[in-house]
């Protein structure tokens, strides 16, 4: 049966207070604020030297503006990986083709050339992915859930470049009634003892949700 939810059957079950159904669908149909401080930080921070002929990853990509930023500031290929193929089908790739002035043929999954797309949870996703294919991995919104985060810096170890790669995770500082936020997801990154973290990004205007941008490379050996 190759019948694809619709938007609002995908979506069912939601109400005023969630935007998410767990195990189901995990928000990809909403632009993230934490998606806008990423394609921010990229703009501010990275040349498009740094960005051209790179490896780039997106978990949990939604819209994908990170990772179409980096498509058109010269990125080799940009894989979009989110829990659901709807959301991929429905609106990264229509995003992606128009962004890069692409006429892409239809969605068919996988995909091919500067942009790939991948489905599914992280914990199967290694089995899809070289490992450490990736110069750069960009993800937003995705640690507000804590029993998450282990198979989110498991997938990073899998996947990111030891010499030259680097990992960016946006997020808000809390979740509230989740239990996820920037501290716990520091005190994982500790306690797997693979990757030194940096607090290279902040939003604290007293008007929206504080969030950050926190950096992960690989611990130098000694």
């Amino acid at each position: 049966d190759r019948h694809v939810l619709s938007q609002s059957e995908l979506v069912q079950g939601l109400d005023e207070t969630t935007d998410l159904v767990p195990g189901r669908y995990e928000g990809g149909f909403k632009v993230w604020e934490c998606s806008v401080d990423l394609c921010q930080y990229l703009v501010d921070s990275f040349s498009l030297k740094e960005l051209r002929d790179r490896h780039v990853l997106e978990l949990g990509c939604g819209q994908g503006l990170p990772g179409i930023l980096c498509l058109l500031g010269g990125a080799k290929q940009v894989v979009f990986q989110d829990f659901n193929k709807e959301v991929l089908q429905g609106v990264t790739h229509p995003c992606v083709a128009k962004n890069i002035h692409s006429s892409a043929p239809p969605f068919q999954g996988g995909g091919h050339g500067l942009a790939r797309f991948l489905s599914g949870d992280w914990g199967g996703c290694s089995t899809f992915l070289d490992k450490h294919q990736f110069d750069l991995i960009l993800t937003a919104e995705t640690i507000y859930e804590p029993k998450s985060v282990p198979d989110l810096l498991e997938l990073l170890t899998w996947c990111l470049n030891p010499d030259r790669g680097v990992a960016l995770v946006a997020s808000k500082v809390y979740y509230f009634g989740v239990g996820g936020g920037v501290g716990p997801f520091e005190e994982a990154v500790k306690m797997q003892g693979i990757f030194d973290l940096k607090h290279v990004f902040s939003v604290d205007d007293g008007a929206s949700n504080m969030r950050e941008i926190l950096m992960l490379t690989w611990k130098k050996k000694s």
